[in-house]
């Protein structure tokens, strides 16, 4: 654990080291109210500003009250109410099932090491070569898993509005500088995550890369196709991840239903059982008989001190990297957010509208 420790505060001091100060700079930058600002456009001499934050105030108060009326429309009907209620418990159910099937497959990863410990530990060498390969066929296995549930939220995904620059400036200058200092400190997390995540890929590729090699002279087919599966894994998280952490929930029915939610939880708990079997079962040294004969005992174990400790962090920091991702995803802060892009074609819609019924007139 102390090589982590170094590794994860090496990466902390210097994300530190190159935010020092931009913080206050932003600080300094958001004091003057923007131009874009309702309270100052109203002011300026573009009526098409004006109109446009007419029609936009126009428009959200036509929102809430449809929203509501609808919400005492459905107090009132008892068939809308059944209806809410059996909405609101598929939601609960699709929320948390995953969350649920994760901790079901936890609970057999850690039967699994117990019952392998506990025979590598044990007078009998019947079954050697069987608990040896067991742990490798358990990180396959888990891998293959993560990448077909990933697969189906990533599905979920796409349905969510995709975080950039217009979306947050339209967020801050509705919600003020407040808004502006919580995404700047998310901004220095996503920096330090993205740091820790290309380190630790990095170490896993090259203990695979290795063991790959070892595998082929050895000429065990168990230990090559671990080694491809994890890296391609590994590859295919980080791609996922950086695609996940920019979605957000834009209106209140995804605040409810939250898409993708199970299956970033089953995913969180599947790197979980992977941190389990790297940690536990292929760091036992019973598990390094293939790659020890191949560079040798002591070779290997310069190897395996370098990176597999790195490796192990890989797991546990992209379990702590999904569950920020869910944190982040599924704020409310967006919710109702309309961009700027889409406010300026609705008020020149509603413009041209209105100007054919004048000249109809």
């Amino acid at each position: 654990m102390l090589i982590e420790y170094c590794v994860v505060s090496a990466t902390m001091m210097m994300v530190v080291w190159e935010n020092c100060g931009n913080g206050l700079i932003k600080k300094k930058k958001t004091n003057n109210v923007p131009d874009n600002h309702p309270t100052t456009s109203s002011t300026n001499g573009d009526d098409t500003d004006s109109g446009m934050n007419s029609i936009q105030a126009s428009t959200s108060t036509e929102n809430d009250n449809k929203s509501l009326d609808w919400d005492l429309t459905a107090s009132e009907s008892p068939t809308a109410s059944g209806t809410m209620y059996a909405m609101s418990s598929a939601a609960h159910t699709s929320k948390y099932g995953g969350s649920l099937a994760g901790w079901v497959l936890l609970s057999g990863t850690l039967g699994l090491t117990v019952t392998t410990t506990y025979y590598l530990y044990s007078e009998e060498d019947e079954d050697d070569h069987y608990c040896e390969s067991l742990p490798y066929i358990l990180n396959i296995f888990l891998s293959i898993l993560w990448v077909i549930v990933a697969c189906g939220t990533f599905s979920s995904l796409t349905k969510l509005t995709f975080f950039d620059e217009e979306l947050r400036e339209t967020a801050a200058t509705e919600k003020g500088v407040e808004f502006i200092k919580c995404q700047y400190m998310c901004e220095v997390k996503h920096k330090m995550d993205h740091r820790l995540s290309t380190i630790t890929l990095l170490s896993l590729t090259a203990l695979k890369i290795f063991s790959f090699i070892a595998g082929l002279e050895m000429d065990s087919a168990i230990i090559i196709t671990d080694a491809v599966v994890s890296i391609l894994f590994a590859a295919g998280q980080n791609l996922f991840l950086s695609y996940a952490e920019n979605k957000r929930i834009k209106t209140h029915q995804q605040l409810k239903e939250k898409p993708g939610l199970s299956g970033l939880e089953f995913l969180r708990i599947v790197n979980f059982a992977l941190w389990i079997n790297n940690s536990f079962l292929l760091k036992n040294p019973a598990m390094k008989t293939t790659m020890n004969s191949a560079y040798g005992y002591m070779q290997w174990a310069v190897l395996s001190n370098i990176f597999q400790p790195l490796t192990i962090l890989y797991y546990f920091h992209a379990m702590i990297t999904v569950a920020e991702v869910i944190s982040h995803v599924y704020t409310h802060k967006f919710v109702g957010v309309i961009r700027r892009s889409k406010q300026k074609r609705t008020a020149n819609r509603q413009f041209d509208n209105t100007a054919f019924e004048f000249a109809e007139l």
